[in-house]
């Protein structure tokens, strides 16, 4: 009896230690097994994983959410996929006037900030017209060449079936530097008038704003100020590109020379209108008053006016002048074959317009 007896505990020991053994292995099962043995487990264990399968799920769907708010473009911007450098800034088709609907190309200055250009395509979008924005780099002018390449692609859109044949016309606005590359595009039609002739007889205005003309050290502070807020660095820059232009001036400076040349003797002959300052560091008013007293002796048929201020900044006229601005732009488009709604006022938050300036020093190079 005592052999038996001695027996049975050491069975018992062996199979206890091997529970316990088994017990520390997979916590969790013995966890779940006695969960389920007990009474109402199978509902319980059941409620716990559809709960919690709800809640990743759920979080799952915010996340997904979040990711298309922060990374969709807005209904009304449409980012070209063939070029990264042109964007359609579509407007509120309720305001189109029946049988208008023409583009506006704007080319903005380098580093122009995102805010800056809504408020500039909020004039015209307004007035129901979608605005196709050319947003240069400073490669672009810095090595002529690049620029035919983002010029190709405007052509290339502004040609496509769909574009010229419905919208009723065209207009310019470009802005300091992107006023060469304005130059660069107007130059390419007028050598390919066989080409691009329905194009050039749709575009029915132009308006060229803080147009960096006069020297070549005005350029090179109009590159270095776009690139960094930095006094220093923008010094540096402008002794860099100094540099390079007498380095690369068979490639470049002679090419600058030879757009002015275009731009005096052979521009677009459509309603224009020029906005600039006396006191712009980065345009010549000497030069720009040359310029429109050429225009004007050389092409009488040409509807020419614009508008100078003693005081303002380089492409911040807008900012500083709203009224004005607004005023004389109603002014000017009213003259032109381009129709749509007039009211343009009240448009403009000042809190990031224009660049250069004491006032706003927000620079983005893009």
């Amino acid at each position: 009896m005592c052999g038996l007896f001695f027996r049975m505990v050491s069975i018992r020991r062996l199979v206890s230690r091997a529970v316990v053994k088994r017990s520390n292995q997979t916590p969790r099962m013995s966890s779940l097994n006695h969960c389920t043995k007990s009474p109402g487990g199978n509902a319980l264990q059941e409620v716990n994983n559809k709960s919690r399968f709800q809640y990743q799920r759920k979080l799952h769907a915010s996340a997904v959410a979040v990711n298309k708010l922060t990374t969709a473009p807005r209904d009304s911007e449409e980012v070209l996929s063939k070029s990264p450098f042109l964007t359609l800034c579509k407007a509120d088709k309720a305001q189109v006037t029946k049988g208008h609907n023409p583009l506006v190309l704007f080319f903005p200055w380098l580093g122009a900030s995102k805010k800056a250009k809504e408020a500039y395509c909020s004039l015209y979008h307004e007035r129901g017209w979608d605005v196709l924005v050319i947003q240069g780099a400073a490669k672009h002018f810095l090595w002529p060449s690049k620029a035919q390449n983002i010029i190709n692609d405007v052509q290339k859109y502004v040609l496509s079936p769909d574009v010229l044949e419905e919208r009723s016309g065209f207009m310019v606005h470009s802005m300091s530097l992107g006023s060469f590359l304005f130059t660069v595009f107007t130059i390419e039609i007028q050598d390919n008038k066989e080409k691009y002739q329905s194009l050039i007889a749709k575009i029915q205005a132009q308006i060229f704003d803080s147009i960096v003309i006069g020297s070549l050290s005005l350029m090179g502070q109009g590159i270095a100020d776009s690139l960094t807020k930095s006094l220093w660095k923008r010094l540096c820059i402008r002794g860099l590109v100094a540099l390079y232009f007498s380095l690369t001036k068979k490639f470049t400076v002679e090419y600058y020379d030879f757009c002015v040349r275009r731009l005096h003797n052979d521009p677009l002959v459509v309603p224009t209108f020029i906005y600039y300052s006396q006191n712009d560091p980065l345009s010549s008013p000497e030069a720009l008053q040359n310029f429109i007293g050429h225009l004007r002796s050389h092409h009488p048929k040409m509807d020419l006016s614009f508008k100078c201020w003693a005081k303002s900044g380089h492409a911040a006229h807008l900012r500083l002048h709203e009224e004005e601005y607004v005023s004389e732009l109603a002014s000017f488009l009213e003259r032109t074959n381009l129709t749509g709604n007039n009211d343009v006022t009240g448009l403009v938050d000042d809190s990031d317009m224009g660049c250069f300036s004491n006032e706003c020093q927000e620079i983005k190079h893009e």
